[in-house]
């Protein structure tokens, strides 16, 4: 499955993909070796997922730095 996203592309394996990846990589289901593979795509989930909510709050910031400097107050 993949996702576009302004001419990024991200990756987004399904439990499937893992599997079959554990097989040719001939590591055991539930075996030590296969949590720390696991455990690693997790690892590398949430630093991708950071990234993203890093580049959300720029363009939130620049957005709102843009509305503010558009706004006009009146003089009470």
């Amino acid at each position: 499955m993949e996702e576009r996203e302004e001419g990024c592309t991200h990756q987004t394996p399904s439990s499937r993909d893992v599997f079959t990846t554990l097989k040719q990589a001939s590591i055991q289901h539930g075996s030590s070796e296969a949590l720390l593979f696991c455990f690693g795509r997790l690892a590398s989930c949430a630093d991708e997922l950071k990234r993203l909510e890093d580049q959300i709050e720029q363009m939130d910031t620049a957005a709102v730095e843009k509305a503010g400097s558009s706004l006009t107050f009146a003089d009470n």
